[in-house]
């Protein structure tokens, strides 16, 4: 529209038209600025920083696919790849999320205008797109909900277009659309079946041949290409991403009897927004009858084109959990059917406006409707922080950037004189740890001095042995970054419960939270008083080098973080690396000839050999085998003359038979 013609439209309209046209773009300007605002610039959190390391790997698309927690559509995938090549940042990688999210706004518009009679009814439809907290959320993550959304809004829209104009243009971006759409979104395989339905329906009602045949082909195409991204998967199905999906998301027990419970949360409670619970209640009860309403209005006014396009991509979902064949269960279906749902609402609202009996309750539940989009914390809207419930993205704010900015901040002196800082990182906070100092353009090059001492292992039940064994590894002080996730933080407070710990300084950011931790070390050990008395070196004053040793402390710590009580030995174990290692530092007040004694077990199907090295002397031994991992045994390996003085003692480990070499409960040196 030119200028001109605009400047005319303006006079001549109406106050309805006008008011119309304005609150539409004001609409599309609010959704808009939600959608954006905090999407450029909010950190990774964990599994979105997962996704963003394994595009910066090296790999195959078939191995891309099949990385862990990384199952996206083939096409996504690519598109992420392509996009890290240009720059490795937040933006970027949200990129393909925030932009459809913006286009679904204008589609939404469309659609309705196509559908809806009342202009309320559109600006309604608009308001709970522009305004629905999920949408919003999912403009700001890299993962393919709202290219999803928008792709089965824009088929819908370009088929009810088609239906009623008969555009070929409209079919030449629809059925490429169709085909291509499962490998960009896996949800638009329950779209295409009936998008290609209705348009080979409608085809064989005119006798067009020539879309008939369009729509077959494009059928086969779907197939073909589907067929392909599938066997690609199938081919890596033993990988850890199918594992954990399987084991999360597939319903083995789904009955007819789950399915109203299904979809009471598909219909009514996903959609409702964040709020109080009764508020969620009532808004999920408002939501489900105005879908029901709704369907039976798209019956009563004959669109049964419309109706198969709402209620099919419902329906195929709930029938391939039912027969097993959707790995997904119903968890996932409510992620792009918002749109779908939000419109049949409107559907029902239309009518009622539209009607001289029913127009003011029609306008009266518009508003409710609006209202129920709308979380309690408004913010909520702008940052990227819906909170989780059931059947909703877990969000977990980790704002990696502010943290190291903080520990950088804490350690200049040290990294100004060209030295290196310690940290030890646990497992959740590890992706976004190692995406941000090893591939963000920015903070990759200002955390050039921060060395890992250790990563910590991604299992909950171990993570205060692991942490620890961190600890106790050669550099001190060092920085301890964990999340906020529960066993992560308990952990650490048990560990630093022990009297072996001292905190220096703690940082937190949303998220996260690093603590600095100095080892406490003991006196060195002092020559014996009387002959004959050894001297000890135990496991528990050791320092541990290496990602696999961990100290069996006692097991005085119960439920999910606890230890093992066959574990309960006070010993060095899970010594399975041969890069593994364990010292002591002491000192001896006058010189003497030492038998060395070695405390260890190891049961059946372990063992080696292993190496104690003294100031140069050495003495080799082989682990002898125990009855059980907790039957300790002394084992002499001969004497060794020392001087007075400070000295070093390592034992490691040169063969290994088995998975393990052996517990290690410490050492004696016995005076001769």
């Amino acid at each position: 529209m030119t200028p001109a013609r605009m400047v005319r439209w303006v006079r001549d309209a109406t106050l309805a038209e006008r008011a119309f046209v304005g609150t539409t773009l004001v609409l599309l300007a609010v959704g808009a600025w939600f959608r954006v605002s905090g999407a450029l610039t909010t950190p990774l959190w964990s599994d979105e920083a997962r996704q963003a390391i394994a595009l910066g790997e090296d790999l195959e698309l078939a191995d891309l696919a099949a990385w862990p927690l990384n199952l996206r559509p083939v096409l996504y995938l690519l598109l992420g790849k392509a996009s890290s090549w240009i720059v490795d940042a937040e933006w970027i990688l949200r990129l393909p999320s925030l932009a459809p999210s913006l286009a679904s706004l204008v589609v939404t518009l469309a659609l309705a205008r196509q559908v809806l009679v009342s202009r309320v009814a559109v600006l309604v439809s608009l308001a709970v797109v522009a305004l629905g907290p999920w949408l919003i959320d999912f403009a700001k993550e890299y993962k393919p909900y709202a290219l999803e959304h928008f792709l089965v809004t824009l088929q819908v829209y370009l088929t009810v277009k088609w239906l009623s104009r008969r555009d070929r243009a409209n079919l030449r971006a629809l059925l490429p659309l169709v085909a291509l759409g499962p490998l960009l979104g896996f949800a638009c395989v329950f779209v295409a079946p009936c998008v290609l339905l209705v348009l080979a329906a409608d085809a064989w009602r005119r006798r067009d041949r020539r879309t008939l045949a369009l729509a077959v082909g494009a059928a086969v195409m779907t197939l073909a290409l589907f067929a392909v991204q599938y066997l690609l998967f199938q081919r890596h199905a033993t990988k850890m991403s199918f594992q954990y999906w399987d084991a999360n998301f597939y319903d083995a027990g789904f009955r007819l009897r789950t399915l109203g419970a299904h979809l009471w949360d598909i219909l009514g409670q996903f959609p409702a927004g964040e709020g109080p619970p009764l508020v969620r209640r009532f808004a999920a009860g408002v939501h489900v009858v105005l879908f029901g309403i709704g369907l039976g209005v798209l019956v009563a006014r004959r669109r049964w084109a419309l109706l198969l396009l709402i209620a099919g991509p419902l329906l195929l979902p709930i029938g391939a959990s039912l027969a097993g064949r959707w790995p997904y269960g119903m968890v996932r279906v409510n992620l792009y059917m918002i749109g779908l749902v939000a419109l049949t609402w409107t559907v029902a609202l239309d009518a009622a406006i539209t009607s001289p009996r029913l127009r003011w309750a029609g306008l009266a539940a518009s508003a409710v409707v609006v209202a129920l989009q709308l979380p309690t914390h408004p913010r909520l809207l702008l940052d990227k922080q819906v909170p989780a419930a059931h059947m909703r993205p877990i969000l977990q704010p980790t704002d990696m950037p502010s943290l190291l900015a903080q520990v950088l901040a804490a350690e200049s002196r040290a990294l100004a004189a060209g030295g290196e800082v310690c940290v030890h990182v646990s497992a959740e906070a590890r992706p976004v740890f190692l995406y941000y100092t090893r591939d963000h353009d920015d903070w990759a090059a200002a955390a050039r001095g921060l060395r890992v001492g250790r990563w910590l292992a991604e299992n909950s039940r171990l993570t205060m042995l692991e942490m620890s064994a961190a600890l106790r590894g050669p550099a001190q002080p060092c920085w301890m970054v964990r999340s906020y996730r529960y066993d992560e933080q308990l952990a650490a407070r048990r560990v630093l419960k022990e009297d072996r710990f001292r905190v220096l300084a703690e940082l937190q950011a949303p998220g996260l939270v690093a603590t600095k931790i100095e080892r406490v070390a003991r006196p060195p050990a002092a020559a014996p008083p009387s002959a004959g008395e050894p001297l000890t070196l135990a496991a528990e004053d050791a320092v541990l080098a290496g990602d696999g040793l961990w100290y069996y402390g006692r097991a005085r710590i119960g439920g999910m973080q606890g230890v093992d009580p066959r574990w309960a030995s006070e010993a060095i174990g899970n010594w399975s690396s041969l890069d593994s290692a364990v010292s002591w530092t002491f000192e001896l007040a006058q010189a003497g000839e030492f038998e060395v004694l070695v405390s260890q077990a190891a049961a059946d199907g372990a063992g080696g050999s292993y190496v104690v090295d003294l100031g140069g002397q050495r003495l080799t031994g082989e682990v002898v085998t125990t009855p059980t991992w907790q039957a300790f045994t002394s084992v002499s390996l001969g004497r060794l003359p020392l001087q007075p003085g400070r000295h070093t003692l390592l034992l490691r480990a040169t063969t290994r038979r088995g998975t393990h070499v052996m517990n290690l409960r410490g050492l004696q040196l016995r005076p001769r």
